[in-house]
């Protein structure tokens, strides 16, 4: 998966760095556990979609970190031993946790000096609105195409194998 491209300055990161995205979402099937996502993506618009396809109410990213990409796992393995005691546990996955790491999340991330920039709201929504770019599907489709062309081949040869 691609990461998106990137308009978001960060101060003391080279505007040529790659950039990922840590964030908290909230979905109303959370609400009973007081709990939010806590999650990583390289690319946020394609992850909002991901979730979407799973929800028949839609949840929303309640805040979003652009962190350096080379920094997202120390971020999350970090995350995990410094916030155990806020996780939610039930019987699913491991990245929920007490929505009260909501704000710890920025504290955390000074802590161990982590460069990042916390995007506002309509920031959040100008990404999720933006179009997953396709320019590979020209590509994708000719090798598609050679790949039939080779199957249909071996099948003409493997028929004519068996008269």
């Amino acid at each position: 998966m691609k990461t998106e491209r990137k308009y978001f300055y960060i101060r003391g990161v080279g505007r040529n760095t790659a950039l990922g995205y840590i964030y908290a979402r909230l979905h109303p099937s959370y609400v009973a556990f007081n709990a939010c996502k806590v999650g990583k993506t390289k690319n946020l618009t394609l992850r909002d979609r991901q979730y979407a396809t799973n929800e028949i109410v839609r949840g929303r990213f309640e805040v979003v970190f652009v962190v350096p990409l080379g920094s997202m796992e120390f971020i999350e393995k970090f995350l995990m031993q410094d916030f155990d005691e806020l996780r939610v546990k039930v019987d699913g996955g491991v990245e929920f946790y007490s929505r009260s790491i909501i704000p710890l999340i920025r504290l955390f991330l000074k802590k161990y000096r982590v460069p990042f920039r916390q995007l506002r709201k309509e920031n959040i929504n100008a990404l999720l609105d933006r179009p997953i770019p396709t320019a590979k599907v020209p590509h994708l489709k000719a090798k598609a195409k050679k790949n039939i062309d080779v199957l249909k081949s071996k099948a003409e040869e493997t028929f004519t194998d068996l008269k």
